[in-house]
């Protein structure tokens, strides 16, 4: 069991509006899948869901069930539109997660939001272009490094606390049909080992995965990728110019 942190904000209901905020705790914890499943979406940081359980069920895959004082990790991003336009982020989310199929349902949670820090809320793509979030924290760390002279603002990046608050109806995708505790197909050990690097990159704590996930999902080398398309990710553009290739 992971502890979480009390001290947070409780904001109202979150606007309805043409964004949504969505908990991966599976493996689109790894960017690169992200991207290519929500071409539009952006990191928002890592959260907590509270009195959930990880597990892998019997279809193979991660799923989360209700148990008190247990808690889940993972990260937050922000999707584009709405569920009923055909293009967007949410709808495509919809089709990967086979809520049409039964596989998944989509649930609004509660979770305990954990901001990164501005340097980091960066489209998912980004991550992906520069092969995941730690070659991608590298490259910045170098940059600042170069720009600085000097560690402490580079370092910053990574050590500032960030403001804690509970966000509400935040988009999760679970299954209440398939709950029994199994083992991982094979391909998705190797998606989940990408999306653990990934998520310990931004921040998710690594003894959760070592504590919870790694029960199921066993810790080996994922094989070589081919490089990923490039998406030309450039700082201080805005979201609509970044989406432009």
């Amino acid at each position: 069991m992971t502890s979480i942190a009390t001290t947070t904000t409780a904001f109202p209901p979150r606007a309805q509006r043409g964004q949504r905020l969505y908990f991966a705790y599976g493996s689109n914890l790894w960017m690169e899948q992200m991207a290519r499943r929500c071409p539009s979406s952006y990191l928002v940081g890592r959260a907590v869901l509270p009195d959930y359980q990880w597990q892998i069920n019997e279809r193979g895959y991660a799923n989360v069930v209700p148990r008190a004082g247990y808690a889940v990790h993972g990260l937050v991003y922000e999707l584009d539109g709405d569920a009923g336009a055909g293009g967007t982020d949410e709808a495509r989310l919809d089709r990967s997660e086979g809520v049409h199929t039964g596989a998944y349902s989509k649930e609004w949670r509660d979770v305990v939001l954990y901001e990164a820090a501005p340097a980091l809320r960066l489209p998912t793509r980004a991550f992906a272009d520069a092969g995941g979030a730690t070659p991608m924290l590298r490259e910045m760390l170098g940059e600042m490094l170069g720009e600085t002279g000097g560690g402490a603002a580079a370092s910053s990046l990574f050590t500032e606390q960030r403001p804690t608050r509970i966000e509400r109806d935040v988009l999760v995708y679970l299954s209440s049909t398939y709950t029994m505790p199994s083992e991982p197909r094979n391909e998705y050990i190797d998606r989940m080992n990408r999306g653990i690097a990934d998520a310990i990159a931004i921040g998710v704590p690594g003894d959760f995965f070592e504590t919870v996930v790694r029960r199921f999902i066993p810790d080996r080398p994922p094989p070589a990728l081919s490089p990923p398309q490039p998406y030309y990710y450039r700082p201080g553009r805005s979201r609509a110019q970044q989406q432009r290739r």
